[in-house]
């Protein structure tokens, strides 16, 4: 029975990353980092707690989640592509921006109890729910998007020398635009089954850096959506077992910190052995660099 309930857990609490993990890997390729996820985030789960406690309706709190976090995301395109801000900057702002909306009209919901049960396949005490599946076929989707189309050659190429893509006539602003509708989908996605189903109850502080770990693991995973499955069940089974741990489990703010340890470390180690191995870490070469046709002319002239 024990043994059921950590895999029950793991297989819940990882699934709210891997959509999360999934969407920040898709953006990073395209050449964007988004340190905004934890803002859109936190507003997608307020918004999606909300419409459950009016509705009742999972799949219209559903459907709001994605649609607030693609509009949230939708800023940071805006300011990183159209008006070539720093990726960081912006980035923090809309994290800073969405964190404080979504606690500062969440308070009214603090009070208010939302249950929702989704329909389980049992299988020797492990439940497992529609959103579970949905979850593993997304990273099916995506890594065949990524490598079999040319949609997938597009961001990649994008992400790493957006120079040359421009120069092979790839429209970088439409396929960066793409990515960020991908990520925001997927964020909202987990953030609804997170509060909804993970979490159950809102409070302020309830995502607890759920956006800016699905960075952490993104790059963990080496911006692949296969090797992000192991990075984010890695992550969440250390972190699982931690949880049973006396005066860790019950806290979970240091729960959540030692989260980010785990994937910190992780990521170390990663990289350390591709140094090691004098192999390249498969970092999108232009992640986080602002491009403009102007620079282009300048840098091909």
């Amino acid at each position: 029975m024990i043994i059921a309930d950590i895999l029950n857990y793991l297989l819940q609490l990882g699934t709210v990353f891997l959509l999360a993990t999934e969407g920040s890997l898709v953006v990073q390729r395209a050449g964007l980092l988004n340190l905004g996820i934890e803002g859109f985030f936190a507003m997608a789960a307020f918004v999606a707690y909300l419409v459950q406690v009016m509705t009742g309706n999972f799949a219209l709190s559903m459907l709001a989640a994605v649609c607030v976090a693609v509009a949230m995301n939708m800023i940071f395109t805006v300011l990183t592509v159209h008006l070539r801000l720093n990726h960081i900057v912006s980035g923090l702002a809309v994290a800073m921006f969405g964190v404080g909306l979504a606690y500062a009209f969440g308070r009214s919901l603090v009070q208010i109890p939302v249950y929702v049960q989704l329909p389980v396949l049992n299988i020797g005490g492990i439940y497992i729910d529609p959103i579970e599946i949905l979850s593993f076929i997304i990273v099916g989707l995506l890594w065949f998007m990524m490598y079999k189309t040319k949609l997938g050659y597009k961001i990649r190429i994008v992400g790493e020398d957006p120079y040359v893509a421009d120069m092979l006539g790839i429209d970088i602003t439409k396929v960066r635009y793409i990515a960020t509708l991908i990520e925001g989908a997927l964020v909202g996605m987990a953030a609804c089954y997170y509060i909804l189903v993970s979490a159950g109850a809102w409070s302020e502080g309830v995502t607890a850096g759920k956006g800016w770990l699905a960075i952490v693991l993104a790059m963990m995973g080496l911006w692949d959506p296969l090797y992000a499955v192991a990075a984010v069940y890695t992550v969440v089974t250390i972190r699982d077992l931690i949880r049973l741990v006396p005066g860790i489990g019950e806290n979970v703010f240091l729960l959540e910190a030692f989260s980010y340890i785990i994937a910190i470390s992780l990521l170390a180690v990663v990289s350390h052995f591709e140094i090691k191995k004098r192999k390249r870490v498969s970092i999108p070469l232009a992640l986080a660099k602002v491009y403009s046709r102007e620079e282009r002319a300048r840098k091909y002239t």
